[in-house]
């Protein structure tokens, strides 16, 4: 579902112009677009982080062996699951004498994984499996577009539509006539992903909304002008 920002709103339009004092004129307009998009991708980081003296290693190994196998039975592909952390450090502890160095008394292993969810109706059941497989970190979810491209040309589109809105006013305010297209440049365009952060251990239950992404694009043209 697309919702175009209409071009003749001037609250979310960003323009600016000026009148190129040369042989030809010209005038620069920069105008700006927005498209409305429904998130068809989920993205989650999440893992273990365990504490122990001894073998935390292995037993960190053990919980993430576990909870890539829980990712692939519910239909996750190998592809869409990295590998995004894997370390391990000493715990210390201060003595009482100030004058004494900390000591090292355990040690922490932690393994996070960076999971694509393509199909958000799952996204509950994943996160259900990941809690039971014995995750104890979910650190963050992120809503986006698998292929932002065509929510990204509609922008660009109604960015150009808003600049072109902008230097006819100029244009007729001046008492000229708005030319050909000399040039376009785009200073940049992005798409702003919904976020999601939770401490709760047992996220199988926790609900989900994917929202809305805002696809943005801005645009400058430059155009002759004619008498």
């Amino acid at each position: 579902m697309r919702e175009l920002i209409g071009a003749g709103v001037a609250a979310l339009l960003i323009a600016t112009a000026s009148v190129a004092h040369a042989a030809e004129p010209q005038i620069t307009v920069t105008g700006s677009g927005e498209v409305q998009v429904s998130p068809d991708m989920a993205v989650l980081d999440l893992g273990a982080q365990l504490r122990g003296e001894t073998d935390v290693i292995a037993e960190a190994a053990e919980t993430t062996q576990s909870l890539l196998d829980a990712l692939e039975a519910a239909g996750l592909p190998a592809a869409d699951i990295q590998t995004r952390r894997a370390g391990l450090r000493p715990v210390f502890e201060q003595r009482p004498d100030a004058d004494s160095a900390p000591v090292p008394v355990a040690f922490e292993a932690d393994s996070m994984l960076t999971v694509k969810v393509r199909d958000l109706s799952v996204l509950r059941a994943i996160y259900g499996a990941a809690s039971e497989a014995g995750a104890t970190r979910f650190d963050g979810l992120r809503f986006e577009l698998s292929d932002p491209a065509e929510a990204m040309a509609d922008a660009r589109g109604a960015a150009i539509a808003a600049a072109r809105l902008r230097a006819e006013t100029f244009a007729e305010a001046a008492g000229l006539t708005l030319g050909p297209v000399l040039q376009i440049a785009e200073p940049g365009s992005s798409p702003r992903p919904m976020e999601f952060r939770s401490v709760a251990a047992d996220m199988g239950a926790m609900p989900v909304a994917p929202g809305s992404l805002t696809v943005s694009a801005q645009i400058t043209v430059v155009y002759a002008l004619t008498e």
